[in-house]
């Protein structure tokens, strides 16, 4: 580049200012500072102050493919002295798009010729090189368009062009459908194709993202932000994973604003378009509606090609298109079929070369029309090649070119043939027809819309009285004067009207008025009615006829009424017998018009007919009671017999009902009988009588079948009322069934249950649904064996009653025993088909007869008892009693303990003794207030010292223990009996605890235990580690002689001796055991609170005799011995007797001296109670104190008023011997 002067310099810069749009820049390469001017700043998008004179504002504004390339220029022409340069190059816009630059740029050097200074000025060129890209596009797109290519390569490529202008850009283009209320993928190259196959088919809506929004308001919508904008709201979760913040819509309309569908930018940061952004769109959504536009035109094109080519192939008129030369263009498959051309190929040949020897008049009338004329013919000749003739109807007219040209001819043809052979036909058939007419025997007219006759036959001129030629050409109104007007005229008027009508007319003749059925046929031509035919008949006789059978017809009727409506009654009011026969009486005489109607039944010896319903239509009475006996009419009841109706015409000369006529048909004025017999059930029962008075009647056959029909509803009537009776005596047997207290059950022959009743189900808890159907082996307990059943039913099987007792299996698994009884049912040949079984549970009863069982063994066990007591005591009361006195002058302390333990030994052997006696007996001994923790460290000490050395006892009783009232021995055997219990269920050793604690039970407390009560108890426990007791034997274990012992080891009374003496002192117990854990028994004793318990008394504090005299009788001589000399070691007198006889003697020598009487109450030759009386005879006021192994006896001493002073039951300590004596001679 040539240097240049400033002020050539200072010129250019001046013009290129004046510009306008270009922006300047100066950069001194010595400073390397810049200046640019404003316009350069603003074609960047900066203010003044936002871009410092650095070079590097320049450098980091070029788009990074396009930096080197420029530098490289750049650097070139300072190097080189060279022309300036001219390039293009891309630079960032301050709102992040880049902008084409011209850049034009110069280089100045100083005077050596090295570089000072670099002028250049920019030039924005992004529009137009948009322009020129949308241009080229444009014409791509268009070429597309223009050679057919595929719609979605076109909007693919209308797409990706699009693109290319803003590369951060994603565009997109949905289709709307036919219905206009989807969008359909229609391009879109760059998207996710996820998020494309999402968008597709999604409806379109007010709400509907950008697109649906857009085609829905029919105006862009443009979302600045997808995440925020509330139309994205259904859209955002599939938009925004794919990076998506921005959407502009445009929709794409047709010529007549119709919505094509939608054109879309994508971008991944939120923002709105920008007017280059509008200029892309605008230029997209135009081409798109050109593309989509002209697809659906070529389309619908097709369609109509498609349609129009359907329509002429399947025409049912030969259709056929030639050009001007008469070349074949189209032919339809009729033109083929009907010219006889299906094995040639028309199209593209000559019309005269498929048909050679066509007549020159058809080549005439092709040039008239190719000249523009039309040309047709209702009726043409078409010779064959076969020689036939066939007629044609045709039409030649020309068509024309998109310019107005006539481009050929179209031929329209339709074979006529079989047209013009039907008319040849129908002329033919006319004439036949006319011969017809005129010989029939109805009339024949033809009337014309304006009301004359254009045809009448000979039948209708008769019918009218005048000559066919006088009816031809009149008008009808004129022939028919006096009754068209109100008669034909309307009719006809609709006749021609276009309906078709029938109606009856009625014209006098003579002889009297006919008949006659008149029918209007219309005829029509193209769209109205052409003339209306009429064929009229004279119906006089049928007339006739149908009158007198519609009075034939209503008698019918009227009798099939009486019998659905008698029927209908005596269904509803079968409960009124005599009220029903006598509706059927009133109403069968009503309904066929005779005097008397009457039902008659059989006479129990069947020697007879008996009235039970007589209706007489003179008076309107009914009556009943009147007989007839056989023997006086035989050939009546020979013929009733016989038959099922007796039809007596004339009843007087009748074979059959002659018999009747002097001593009953004359008296009642009767001519005729209809009688129809009752049977029941097959069998003859009764008949039914009609009875007509009057001239002879002759009965129809209609009447007849009526008198059998009423008779068969009599006969119903009598089997509903026997029917009711036996279902009213069943109801009160299924009753009493049902209401029995037994069960009854009801099978078949193979034990299947067919019935049971409410006892049934109450005993067993199957319910009849559950039982029914089911057989009988549900109850099938096992207890019994197969022999058992085998025995059962064999008996049964023979007809046999079988009576006995079984073990049944309820419903929920428990037994029960029944005593039953089972017969057999037979049907009328003596079959056996049902077994009805009788059952009475007898489980209760079963148990009462155990418990009498085991009370009378409890009663002979207290004969026993009280047989045994006696001598046992005897036996234990010299022992106790010298081991009292030895103790007492012993002071050597193992001599003493042996003493104390034969006497505590001989204690608790007479303690059991009274406890057996008390158990048999029911008694309980006397209770005194103790304490029971001393009672537990006696057992607990008894246990270290007998039971086994695995077995480990520990004793825990609770300090501050409340006393008990109660006998110490049986408390003793109450927690000694659990131990021994509780030892056996420890066979390999184990833990008995032994316990004591006061315990205090509320009100909430005692109502979960039926026999607690609310109040202070001392609660001893007995408590072991053994096996436990199962769950289904703990309700038995207090039951009298249960054991679960081996046989010969346990006797089934110590639990319950111990339930017993528990509820003896008013107490309870309770249970609680675990299999493989242990048992722990708690017996609830009453406390007492605020008593002293009771202190032993020594032999040397007892009260002491002063000389007295004592008479002491007992059968055993060791136990007077032993009490004679401890009464004489205590200051008392005695004097022995060995029975009541030696008492008395001895009571006589010392008669003055004894004052007090100790015997015991059982001996032989004279018990207690008559030496008591015996001596009480001799000394009313002596002093008696009795003794006894038998508590029994102190009751009965009371009871017999044989007042004693004190009773003491066997053995007894010296202590309560002395002091019972003590209390006798010096009472308090």
């Amino acid at each position: 580049m040539e240097r240049t002067s400033p002020p050539d310099l200072t010129e250019r810069l001046r013009l290129a200012v004046r510009a306008g749009n270009v922006g300047l820049w100066d950069w001194d390469l010595r400073t390397n500072e810049v200046y640019f001017s404003p316009e350069w700043k603003r074609q960047l998008g900066h203010a003044e102050e936002e871009i410092t004179n650095r070079f590097a504002e320049w450098e980091s504004r070029v788009h990074p493919d396009d930096l080197a390339p420029t530098l490289a220029k750049v650097q070139a022409l300072i190097a080189n002295p060279v022309a300036g340069y001219a390039m293009e190059f891309r630079m960032r816009h301050k709102d992040g798009s880049y902008r084409w630059i011209l850049a034009q740029a110069d280089v100045l050097r100083d005077a050596s010729g090295q570089p000072v200074r670099m002028l250049g000025c920019h030039l924005d060129i992004t529009e137009r090189n948009q322009a020129e890209a949308l241009l080229n596009a444009q014409k791509q797109v268009l070429e597309m368009i223009a050679t057919g290519a595929p719609l979605t390569e076109t909007l693919t490529n209308l797409v990706r062009l699009t693109e290319t202008q803003s590369p951060e850009m994603l565009c997109s283009i949905l289709l709307l459908d036919e219905a206009g209320l989807h969008v359909r993928h229609g391009a879109a190259p760059s998207l996710p194709a996820a998020f494309v196959a999402l968008v597709d088919g999604q409806p379109i809506g007010p709400c509907a993202g950008s697109c649906g929004t857009a085609a829905y308001r029919q105006e862009a919508v443009f979302v600045q932000d997808i995440a925020t904008d509330p139309l994205w709201a259904a859209y955002q979760a599939a938009a925004l994973p794919h990076g998506l913040r921005a959407c502009w819509s445009t929709p794409i309309f047709d010529q007549q604003r119709r919505v094509l569908g939608t054109f879309a930018m994508y971008y991944r940061q939120p923002g709105l378009p920008r007017p280059e952004h509008r200029r892309l769109i605008e230029f997209a959504t135009h081409l798109a509606a050109i593309a989509i536009g002209r697809h659906r035109a070529e389309a619908a094109l097709r369609e109509r090609e498609q349609q129009m080519h359907l329509f002429v192939e399947h025409s049912p008129a030969a259709i056929a298109m030639f050009d001007r030369d008469m070349r074949y263009l189209v032919a339809s498959r009729r033109w083929v079929t009907d010219y006889r051309l299906a094995e040639q190929s028309i199209i593209g040949r000559s019309h005269y070369e498929v048909f050679p020897e066509i007549p020159d008049r058809w080549k005439e009338i092709h040039r008239r029309c190719l000249a523009g004329a039309v040309e047709k013919c209702e009726a043409d000749p078409f010779p064959r090649a076969d020689g036939t003739t066939d007629w044609v109807r045709w039409e030649v007219r020309p068509w024309h070119t998109a310019h107005g040209e006539i481009g050929g001819v179209i031929v329209f043809s339709e074979l006529v043939t079989e047209r013009k052979q039907a008319e040849a036909a129908l002329r033919e058939s006319e004439a036949r027809l006319r011969i017809v007419t005129d010989n029939a025997r109805v009339g024949l007219v033809m009337v014309s819309p304006d009301r004359h006759y254009l045809f009448a036959n000979v039948a209708y001129a008769e019918i009218l009285g005048l000559p066919t030629a006088d009816l031809v050409g009149k008008r009808v109104p004129d022939v028919l004067a006096g009754v068209y007007e109100k008669q034909i005229g309307p009719r006809l008027d609709r006749a021609f009207a276009g309906e078709r009508v029938a109606y009856e007319l009625q014209l006098p003749r003579p002889g009297g008025e006919h008949h006659y059925a008149v029918k209007y046929e219309p005829i029509r031509e193209g769209d109205g009615v052409a003339r209306v035919v009429v064929v009229i008949a004279d119906v006089t006789e049928r007339k006739r006829a149908e009158e007198a059978l519609s009075l034939s017809a209503h008698q019918s009727l009227q009798r099939a009424a009486a019998l659905i409506d008698l029927s209908r009654e005596t269904t509803a009011s079968q409960r009124d017998l005599t009220a029903t026969l006598q509706r059927i009486t009133e109403r069968t005489a009503k309904t066929l018009g005779i005097a008397r109607g009457s039902i008659w039944r059989y006479t129990p010896a069947c020697d007879g007919i008996q009235c039970v319903d007589l209706f007489e239509a003179t008076s309107g009475q009914h009556s009943a009671g009147l007989q007839l006996a056989a023997k006086n009419y035989p050939a009546y009841f020979a013929a009733m017999a016989g038959s099922d109706v007796i039809d007596a015409d004339d009843a007087h000369t009748d074979a059959r009902t002659r018999e009747f006529s002097e001593g009953y048909l004359r008296p009642l004025g009767i001519s005729s009988m209809l009688d129809a017999g009752i049977r029941i059930h097959g069998r003859p029962s009764g008949v039914v009588c009609h009875e007509h008075t009057g001239p002879a009647r002759q009965w129809t056959a209609d009447e007849k079948s009526f008198a059998v029909a009423i008779a068969n509803l009599v006969s119903q009537v009598f089997e509903a009322e026997e029917r009711a009776k036996l279902e009213g005596q069943l109801r009160l047997e299924a009753a009493a069934l049902s209401a029995a207290a037994n069960e009854v059950v009801i099978t078949d022959r193979t034990g299947t249950i067919q019935w049971v009743n409410p006892a049934f189900t109450k005993t067993t808890g199957y319910t009849l649904a559950e039982a029914v159907g089911r057989n009988s082996r549900i109850l099938k307990s096992g207890k019994h064996d197969g022999a058992f059943y085998e025995n059962l039913w064999a008996t049964i099987l023979r007809g046999e009653v079988w009576r006995g007792e079984m073990v049944n299996r309820k419903k929920d698994g428990s037994l029960f025993t029944e005593e039953t009884i089972i017969t057999s049912v037979k049907d009328e040949r003596g079959v056996i088909t049902h077994f009805v079984a009788i059952k009475q549970d007898i489980t209760e009863k079963k148990l009462l007869e155990a418990k009498f069982l085991r009370a009378q063994r409890l009663e002979g066990l207290g004969a026993l008892a009280g047989g045994v007591a006696h001598d046992l005591n005897n036996v234990l009361a010299p022992i106790l009693m010298a081991s009292e006195l030895l103790k007492s002058q012993s002071t050597d302390p193992p001599t003493r303990r042996l003493l104390e333990m034969i006497e505590g030994n001989s204690q608790r052997g007479a303690g059991m003794i009274r406890q057996i006696l008390a158990f048999a007996r029911g008694t309980a001994g006397e209770k005194i207030v103790l304490q029971a923790g001393h009672l537990l460290k006696d057992i607990s000490k008894m246990m270290k010292e007998t039971f086994p050395p695995n077995i480990r006892c520990e004793l825990r009783v609770a300090g501050g223990l409340e006393p008990v009232l109660g006998e110490s021995t049986e408390l003793y055997q109450v927690v000694l009996n659990l131990c021994v219990n509780a030892r056996d269920a420890m066979p390999k050793g184990g833990t008995i605890t032994l316990g004591a604690e006061n315990i205090v039970l509320d009100e909430t407390y005692a109502r979960l235990s039926q026999e607690a009560r609310p109040g202070h108890y001392v609660v001893l426990t007995v408590a072991d580690t053994g096996d436990g007791i199962p769950e289904e034997i703990r309700g038995k274990i207090f039951e009298p002689f249960f054991t679960t012992k081996e046989p010969g080891k346990g006797t089934g009374l110590g639990l319950a001796t111990v339930k017993d003496i528990v509820a003896n002192h008013g107490g309870f117990i309770h249970l609680y055991s675990e299999v493989g854990v242990g048992t722990q028994f708690k017996i609830y004793l009453p406390a007492v609170l605020g008593e002293e318990t009771t202190s032993d008394t020594t032999l040397t504090t007892l009260p002491a005799g002063h000389g007295e005299l004592v008479l002491v009788v007992d059968d055993e001589a060791a136990a007077r011995e032993i009490v004679k000399a401890t009464l004489e070691g205590y200051g008392y007198r005695v004097v022995t007797a060995g029975d009541g006889t030696e008492a008395v003697a001895r009571f006589v020598e010392h008669m003055k001296e004894v004052q007090l009487l100790l015997t015991d109450m059982q001996m032989p030759h004279m018990d207690g109670a008559a030496t008591i009386r015996a001596l009480r005879n001799i000394q009313p006021d002596l002093k008696v104190i009795a003794a006894s192994g038998l508590n029994t006896h102190e009751a009965a001493l009371k009871a017999t008023g044989l007042e004693v002073q004190g009773f003491i039951p066997k053995p007894f300590t010296a202590a309560s011997l002395l002091l019972a004596l003590d209390a006798a001679l010096h009472p308090k």
